[in-house]
């Protein structure tokens, strides 16, 4: 078992009581948040826990590259750095559209012509699918209580 935690570790504990062979390996995990289609995009989000050791991450960091990719450092959180950011722009999308900002076909353009995007955001959603993006919403919501994050009040720059 990899990653146990309580309930691994009590698993781990009544397998082995009933004649399994039982080993358990934990402070060591670190996520990598692939992004879709995995071929193409260039990024993974490489997140390191508390308990992740400073060999496992190197080792993450190292397999991210390996493969071709560009890894970059995200804390353990909800939505890592790219959902943090994506979804509420794809909810204020939708939001948009419905408050007459413009048509689909309007604010997809304008997000590629005016911020430079590759693609609009309604593009993105049906790529990325609405089921998975309301489901990512409901998560962050449950974890940051805001259906968007405000920009944050500061004398300085970022």
């Amino acid at each position: 078992m990899l990653g146990c935690g309580l309930m691994g570790g009590g698993i781990a504990q009544v397998s082995a009581m009933a004649g399994f062979t039982a080993s358990v390996r934990d402070d060591r995990i670190v996520g990598l948040h692939f992004f879709n289609p995995v071929p193409l995009m260039p990024l993974v989000e490489v997140i390191r826990a508390v308990t992740t050791s400073r060999a496992t991450f190197e080792a993450a960091m190292e397999f991210a590259r390996r493969l071709g990719k560009e890894p970059v450092v995200s804390r353990d959180q909800s939505g890592f750095i790219v959902n943090r950011l994506l979804i509420p722009y794809l909810l204020d999308a939708a939001r948009a559209r419905e408050g007459g900002a413009g048509g689909v076909a309007d604010i997809d353009r304008a997000m590629q012509l005016g911020c430079g995007h590759p693609t609009g955001p309604f593009t993105l959603l049906d790529f990325v699918g609405l089921d998975t993006t309301a489901r990512i919403a409901e998560i962050m919501f449950e974890e940051y209580r805001e259906a968007c994050m405000p920009l944050p009040r500061s004398s300085g720059g970022w």
